[in-house]
């Protein structure tokens, strides 16, 4: 009994997550209001206090299309656009160059899913509309992080 007790203990995988605040345009570094999360499957409870973190997914919701005046316009007034999830995987980061590391990887080295089947479903039930009031970036990472902590 107590060997089945053990084996079951150490298949359960620990998630930890932790909100970051990143800006939305590179020319005004200080508005830093675009929600990523870091998703680690580490025991280490403090991972995140870390400087350096090893094994971490960035998980983020953004427009599909590049926002320029036109598509900014549009968001303004409250109009959908499509939006997608971008999920990287970095083996090592430092939190010092974390926003910067994470921003060079989304332009080349996105995945399409997320290496658990009960994230993908989490991710998966997500509305892909993007709207800038009722369906942004804030409003995934608070789904997210809330829906891994029901797990």
């Amino acid at each position: 009994m107590n060997k089945f007790f053990i084996l079951l203990l150490s298949s359960v995988v620990a998630l930890q997550t932790k909100l970051f605040t990143t800006p939305i345009f590179s020319f005004m570094p200080k508005l830093k209001l675009h929600h990523i999360i870091l998703l680690s499957k580490s025991t280490d409870k403090n991972i995140f206090n870390n400087n350096i973190i090893n094994d971490v997914y960035i998980i983020d919701y953004t427009p599909l299309e590049d926002i320029n005046l036109k598509t900014g316009i549009k968001l303004f007034l409250g109009k959908k656009i499509k939006g997608h999830i971008r999920i990287v995987h970095m083996n090592k980061i430092n939190k010092t160059t974390l926003i910067d590391d994470w921003y060079n990887e989304t332009k080349f080295n996105t995945l399409n899913k997320f290496d658990d089947e009960n994230i993908n479903k989490i991710i998966s039930k997500w509305n892909s509309t993007f709207q800038l009031y009722e369906n942004n970036c804030q409003h995934f990472g608070k789904y997210l992080i809330d829906e891994i902590n029901r797990l």
